[in-house]
């Protein structure tokens, strides 16, 4: 696994968390809104929510693009090891 392909992964890796992140914290303060715990002010401009405006299928893609990214860069550097030592 060369170095670029590690920084490349964990950039992936890191936005997928960020999004994922940002999507939860939307998600639990649509939810207390529905509970009447705060005010609602997680609607956008066209009614739509994080369940409703793709948020999590977007978190989804990203999360699995990164876990992919990583998953190939393992296999490349154990095919490498296995070259190496034949």
């Amino acid at each position: 696994m060369s170095k670029e392909d590690l920084k490349e992964s964990g950039k992936d890796l890191g936005k997928a968390f960020k999004t994922l992140g940002k999507t939860f914290l939307r998600s639990v303060d649509r939810t207390a809104e529905n509970l009447g715990v705060v005010e609602e002010d997680s609607i956008d401009e066209n009614g739509n929510t994080v369940f409703s405006d793709g948020s999590w299928k977007e978190t989804g893609k990203e999360l699995g693009k990164s876990l992919a990214g990583m998953a190939k860069n393992v296999v490349k550097t154990v095919n490498e090891e296995i070259n190496e030592k034949n």
